[in-house]
């Protein structure tokens, strides 16, 4: 039977030594498509690398943002936790802040913090392209809950700028240590307002970083919510101790 077949196999042998260089060929072209694919998906995923937080939050709280001077024209803000900052972490803070004061936050805010614990989702810039229309994430590095006598307060720490009320296009890219502490009441809402380092305190009482004078600044979120039950949220992760 070997007989039979060989004059048909030396007749096919230079086609397929003609072809092999082509599929060769064919074999390398693909591997950088490939390599190329990979590596776009993880400068995209880099680009908000905290946007896989949605998936695993805690807890989402919803807000509104007023934009100045068009009381109509408030956006909306999301807030997710993936996680409450622990002790150790708060009081990295703490110490940095009595020790070295506001402008040493965002360096140990960077160091205690290596990867997100949330992100602060924002809207887009309306009237551009598609990209820009996206709406987008701040990382959250740090993150606090308490119950207070009045209701309840929520401290997250960012390292860049959140510009609530303003156009996003207008917000700065720059590094920066921004504290927006929530204030919740017995009805379930919350008013948010923001403090860059050098107002940021550390209250005793609470054990807590905080903003320094809480009624003497603008309220830049309003009827702040959080969209997870009470009983699904303290069957959650609560700080660490």
């Amino acid at each position: 039977m070997s007989n039979r077949y060989t004059p048909t196999l030396l007749l096919a042998l230079p086609f397929v030594v003609a072809i092999a260089p082509a599929f060769a060929n064919r074999e390398a072209a693909i591997q950088p498509t490939a390599s190329q694919s990979a590596r776009s998906t993880e400068q995209a995923e880099a680009r908000v690398p905290a946007l896989t937080a949605a998936a695993a939050a805690i807890e989402h709280f919803v807000a509104r943002a007023p934009v100045d001077g068009d009381p109509a024209g408030a956006s909306r803000i999301e807030i997710l936790i993936q996680r409450w900052s622990t002790d150790a972490e708060r009081d990295d803070l703490r110490d940095t802040l009595v020790k070295d004061g506001p402008k040493g936050l965002l360096t140990v805010l960077h160091k205690v913090q290596r990867r997100p614990v949330g992100v602060v989702v924002i809207p887009g810039i309306p009237g551009g392209g598609a990209r820009v229309r996206t709406r987008q994430a701040r990382n959250v590095l740090f993150a606090r809950s308490l119950e207070t006598a009045k209701g309840r307060q929520v401290v997250i720490a960012t390292d860049q700028s959140l510009a609530f009320g303003e156009p996003t296009k207008d917000w700065s890219s720059d590094y920066e240590f921004t504290l927006l502490d929530i204030r919740f009441g017995p009805d379930g809402a919350g008013t948010g307002k923001l403090a860059p380092a050098a107002r940021v305190v550390y209250n005793k009482a609470t054990k807590t970083i905080e903003l320094g004078d809480y009624t003497a600044e603008p309220v830049r979120l309003n009827d702040v919510r959080s969209e997870t039950t009470t009983a699904t949220r303290s069957r959650r992760e609560a700080p660490s101790r």
